[in-house]
């Protein structure tokens, strides 16, 4: 019903099965870190080079996963060109945020920028890989915290 995969070995896009939910949140701050600064409980992450971060208003306590590995990522939405930009997630989830790496967006991206956590893309498939579960407990772990918006 959600676009998510309900067979171990095969992906909804194998199964043509579309998102029919779209996880979202915003960025709430820019900042630009310099090399070796740290990101993250436990310092996780550590710039290997000046890279510019942004601050997206989610969190595990949202249901978004706690433990995804460093190959996880988010698409950035900008509005001044349209355009979708993939951004990894640095450092560990926090409760209350995440942050992502957004040096390959240009300049422009902005405060409020959309993030999209799973829908188009990320797929909720992956998420859950990056997080070693299933599409189905990321669906259920969903809070209440998160605004609904039926389209």
């Amino acid at each position: 019903m959600y676009g998510s995969s309900p067979v171990v070995d095969k992906s909804a896009q194998e199964l043509d099965l579309q998102p029919a939910m779209e996880f979202s949140a915003q960025i709430i701050a820019l900042q630009t870190v310099s090399a070796n600064d740290a990101i993250g409980y436990g310092s996780r992450w550590r710039a290997q080079q000046d890279t510019r971060t942004a601050l997206v208003s989610v969190g595990y306590g949202d249901g978004y996963p706690r433990v995804v590995t460093d190959d996880a990522y988010v698409t950035v939405m900008d509005t001044s060109d349209s355009q979708n930009y993939r951004c990894p997630v640095i450092g560990r989830v926090a409760m209350d945020m995440i942050v992502i790496d957004i040096s390959n967006a240009p300049e422009s991206l902005a405060i409020d920028s959309k993030v999209m956590l799973w829908g188009d893309a990320p797929r909720i498939d992956e998420v859950a890989n990056h997080a070693g579960t299933i599409s189905y407990e990321l669906l259920c772990r969903l809070s209440i915290r998160p605004n609904r918006i039926q389209a």
